[in-house]
């Protein structure tokens, strides 16, 4: 995850200095950096070594980053048209995690929040879970579509009705 790094070898005379710097893969950070196995303490991207005596090396070792934002995007079906339009009041911009790991929507975000609604499992359009992105571009979505409750009944010379209830998605039959 260390990009560029400006001197993977050079020569340098007896006793004088080099620096290199670096560049860092989005949601990577310095976990550790040594000079010929030995930790030093480097501020930033860059580390000067005074005096070198000796053939030198420089190791960078990276960890995914922690506290990468993502979202969740909820979308409801419009029962004007049938489109899935999203609820930007809803967005939850909030999320975090670390980088390179599987984030997921919670029971609570497939809850619709809303009446006549139920989680569109079978929507292709779902992102239920994905690897979070260093950059904090990930985001997940989660489809609601509508549904409603169709009850038959009748008086006493209505014998056995076929359908006592059934759950009837938008524009079909029932």
């Amino acid at each position: 995850h260390v990009i560029n790094p400006t001197v993977s070898a050079a020569n340098v005379n007896w006793n004088d200095s080099s620096t290199g710097s670096w560049s860092l893969s989005a949601g990577y950070e310095i976990a550790q950096v040594t000079v010929n196995d030995v930790p030093v303490e480097v501020n930033g991207n860059e580390y000067t070594v005074e005096g070198i005596q000796a053939d030198t090396h420089i190791q960078i070792t990276t960890k995914a980053s922690s506290g990468i934002g993502y979202k969740v995007e909820y979308y409801y079906q419009d029962a004007a048209d049938g489109a899935f339009k999203i609820d930007e009041d809803r967005t939850d911009t909030d999320r975090t995690g670390t980088t390179d790991t599987l984030v997921a929507v919670t029971r609570e975000d497939k809850e619709p929040g809303r009446d006549n609604y139920v989680f569109d499992e079978s929507n292709p359009n779902n992102v239920l879970e994905a690897s979070l992105a260093g950059t904090g571009e990930t985001t997940l979505k989660v489809y609601f579509k509508l549904q409603y409750e169709v009850s038959i009944s009748g008086d006493e010379h209505v014998i056995n009705p076929t359908v006592s209830a059934a759950n009837v998605n938008w524009n079909d039959s029932s």
